[in-house]
């Protein structure tokens, strides 16, 4: 199975995320010392590929990030 780290350190983010990779891929956490990222992209998605990106770089694993802004 697929190991993805996620880019959240949100602790309810994370579960939710979690939730809907049951089955499919092993969610790991934030490492603790990879700082938040600047969230500066003109929407949300761009902002979940800065953290992706950030997450990837940091770790050199795959990532999974979200954005949910003010929604």
């Amino acid at each position: 199975m697929i190991e993805l780290v996620c880019a959240s350190a949100n602790p309810d983010k994370v579960v939710e995320i979690a939730a809907l990779l049951d089955g499919v891929a092993v969610l790991l956490p934030r490492p603790s010392e990879v700082p938040d990222v600047v969230e500066d992209a003109d929407t949300l998605v761009g902002n979940a590929r800065l953290k992706a990106a950030a997450i990837c770089s940091a770790t050199g694993r795959p990532a999974v990030a979200d954005d949910t802004g003010l929604e």
